[in-house]
């Protein structure tokens, strides 16, 4: 009897050692695993912030185009309104309203401002309306 309970012991021991490494190994497996996952949250961050400058860039950039579109189209339709007063030596509100009155200028002026939607038509209305 006293033989088997070296043996049992020793058996015993192995077991321990057996556990003791599992347990180091399964520590060292999760630290890797947490530590991967941890960079590739860090990368995917990196890359979806990175994409959203972008885009954000190219969306400004498409704005400001667009905008000094829209102002160039504007300008233009008002250097040519101007133009069209000007050639009639028009100075007054009364002289405005007087030119606007005749059939012919009111439609010069309002196939001038149609070709571009951002110009109110209520101040070209106003002025015929009040006569």
């Amino acid at each position: 009897m006293a033989e088997t309970c070296p043996t049992r012991a020793g058996k015993h021991l192995k077991t321990k050692k057996i556990n003791s490494l599992s347990k180091k190994a399964a520590c060292i497996l999760t630290l890797i695993f947490l530590l991967t996952a941890t960079l590739y949250v860090y990368v995917l961050r990196e890359k979806s912030i990175s994409d959203w400058s972008k885009k954000t860039e190219n969306l400004s950039l498409i704005l400001a185009e667009h905008s000094a579109q829209v102002m160039f189209s504007a300008n233009t339709a008002l250097d040519s309104i101007l133009d069209s007063l000007k050639a009639e030596d028009i100075r007054t509100q009364e002289a405005y309203r007087d030119f606007a009155s005749k059939k012919e200028h009111y439609q010069t002026l309002l196939e001038k401002i149609r070709a571009n939607p951002l110009i109110s038509i209520r101040g070209l209305h106003g002025a015929v309306s009040e006569r």
